[in-house]
């Protein structure tokens, strides 16, 4: 009979631990989304800029037909932006995204890739791993800072400057 009460004493204490860590881990779960929410209400200043920006453009363009912002063009230039985290703390974050941008780089600019007329303009420390990795050579110019908030908005040569 001691040896079942010694059974289900022990069993008593497995349970309460694991209790204690699933409690732990929500405490946890529950502060990352706490800053995850914080980051979207941070971006909102970015967007209304954005749309402040975009509605000064449309308000000048306003019935000039003969502005070419609407019409297709051949793509002779382009720059891939890729928004990537500084740390690999998300999953699988940051390789769907550099897969997504080497897909689109492979599919739509391959033209101006071989042509040397390609930018990778990186923001975050992954994307500006994969940009070095994939030009086999440091980004020179216009890289985004990867301490970008809105009070320190700025171009910088390097992630390293921060």
């Amino acid at each position: 009979m001691s040896g079942k009460l010694k059974e289900v004493r022990e069993r008593m204490k497995s349970v309460s631990s694991t209790q204690q860590i699933t409690k732990a881990m929500k405490m946890v779960s529950a502060a990352k989304l706490r800053k995850a929410q914080d980051a979207i209400v941070r971006i909102r200043p970015y967007a209304d800029k954005l749309n402040y920006i975009l509605r000064n453009v449309l308000s000048a363009v306003e019935g000039d037909v003969s502005l070419n912002f609407g019409k297709e063009r051949p793509v002779q230039h382009a720059t891939v932006v890729v928004i990537t985290s500084n740390r690999g703390l998300a999953g699988a974050f940051n390789t769907n995204i550099i897969k997504a941008a080497v897909k689109e780089i492979e599919t739509r600019f391959s033209a101006q890739r071989a042509a040397g007329k390609l930018t990778i303009l990186p923001i975050g420390k992954k994307g500006y791993d994969f940009s070095a990795a994939i030009t086999r050579t440091a980004p020179s110019s216009g890289i985004i800072s990867p301490c970008l908030t809105i009070s320190n908005l700025t171009i910088r040569l390097s992630y390293q400057d921060c």
